[in-house]
């Protein structure tokens, strides 16, 4: 038996290439991130750790001064009772008081600590700002200033490395779970009638490969790779015609499916998210009693940078968590919605083409 010949051990290379392993592909797009969570988790606890240092301090010494407040208003009330038992204060000169130092009496928490400090190092990053705390002093503000020079940039890269190595995954996924040939099928069959014309077929074998094809050299590709005759030729190609073409042709579709999943395997993987993150911020945030409800919209406003700041997590535990949800899905969103944007403009244009292939062929068969 000869040996096969150069460009045949080319092209069975090219074919393993294609058919790599599920597993080998995700750690293959993934290794570009070993490095950038690193750097990402490092800006986060050193912009943690000078937030911390800059702030904690001044704010227990605030608590301190606060709860001597409260101690004092205490006392003052406890007399101003006994003037009230002895007759000498009235109810309403009673009632003013406490309204007038009301919030002497609500305890001040630590807003702080190392976690919270961390948390608030991301939201400067992110560009979410949340607004829940804010620094209470001109050095802290001045830091606050120069950390967002230096962390923006590092966030925003890092964020298009994680997001776009997340996008391949999921496009590769999704086209293996629905089928490569299929899936590049389904985008030209624009009459959605399960077959594909000629009209549909010509732009759908030049992304293919096959540039300058037209109608003459798509007939002869047929009677030779379909044996199709004359009147065969006239119809349009079923799915299984089209799948044998492209195998008897050599076409490969792997990566010209995987493009066109990405809307529809970002799309899922975005609700996926929204869906369930919810729960494990129920979950984490046990004590706050968040509802479902809650968790679906503080995700909602985090992904998309509104970061209203009415809910924030305050365990450890919940903060990880959205972080990882962050670090991963901000950019995810944003190319989501790009990607319908360009997926509804496309669906107009061949509505368009739609519209006016049909007016020419009526005014064609009515002349």
């Amino acid at each position: 038996m000869s040996s096969p010949a150069p460009e045949d051990k080319k092209k069975e290379g090219e074919e393993h290439h294609d058919d790599v392993s599920m597993t080998k592909f995700c750690l293959d797009a993934f290794k570009p991130c070993g490095k950038v969570w690193i750097v990402l988790i490092i800006t986060v606890l050193f912009g943690g750790f000078l937030f911390y240092k800059l702030e904690h301090e001044k704010e227990l010494d605030e608590i301190a001064r606060h709860e001597e407040e409260m101690d004092l208003v205490h006392e003052t009330f406890l007399s101003y009772a006994d003037e009230l038992i002895a007759g000498t204060m009235t109810k309403d000169e009673l009632w003013d008081y406490v309204v007038d130092n009301h919030e002497a009496y609500v305890s001040r928490e630590e807003e702080w600590g190392y976690s919270a400090s961390c948390f608030f190092a991301f939201t400067i990053m992110s560009t979410i700002g949340y607004g829940n705390v804010a620094p209470s002093h001109v050095l802290s503000q001045v830091c606050v200033i120069l950390f967002a020079f230096v962390g923006i940039p590092i966030a925003a890269t890092a964020l298009g490395i994680l997001s776009k190595s997340t996008l391949v995954i999921m496009e590769y996924v999704f086209s293996q779970a629905l089928g490569e040939t299929r899936i590049v099928f389904e985008h030209y069959d624009h009459s959605d009638d399960g077959t594909l014309d000629i009209h549909e077929l010509l732009p759908a074998l030049q992304e293919l490969g096959m540039h300058g094809i037209d109608q003459d050299k798509v007939d002869k590709l047929l009677r030779q790779n379909l044996l199709l005759s004359e009147d065969d030729l006239k119809k349009p190609l079923t799915y299984k015609q089209f799948k044998l073409l492209v195998e008897s042709c050599n076409l490969k579709v792997g990566k010209i499916a995987r493009r066109l999943s990405a809307l529809k395997a970002m799309a899922i993987t975005m609700l996926t998210v929204i869906l369930v993150a919810p729960v494990v911020y129920v979950t984490l945030e046990e004590e706050a009693e968040w509802t479902y409800w809650e968790g679906m919209y503080f995700i909602f406003i985090s992904l998309t940078t509104i970061g209203l700041g009415d809910f924030v997590p305050s365990q450890v535990s919940s903060i990880i968590f959205h972080l990882i949800i962050c670090f991963v899905g901000l950019n995810m969103l944003a190319l989501t919605l790009s990607m319908a944007y360009e997926y509804f403009v496309e669906q107009v244009f061949y509505l368009y083409i739609s519209i006016y292939r049909y007016r020419n062929i009526h005014t064609y068969i009515y002349q």
